[in-house]
């Protein structure tokens, strides 16, 4: 899921909401496109969260954060 200050399509391209972390890895990368505004606005934020399942584990907090700056 996401949260925080930055708004999809506003501040950064939208996100599928879908991630897949491919079998046999621990890890994966996903991209997040700032948006260049004509206004500077500050820093936003953009929050990622895995969410549990019985298929795998989510450690240690499941959450990512970027600072999107105007």
């Amino acid at each position: 899921s996401f949260a925080g200050t930055a708004k999809r399509g506003t501040d950064f391209k939208r996100l599928s909401g879908a991630f897949t972390i491919p079998k046999g890895k621990a890890s994966a990368i996903l991209s997040v496109t700032a948006l260049k505004r004509k206004k500077a606005r500050g820093v936003k934020t953009l929050i990622v969260r895995i969410r549990e399942s019985k298929s795998y584990e989510v450690f240690p907090s499941g959450t990512a954060m970027v600072n999107i700056k105007d």
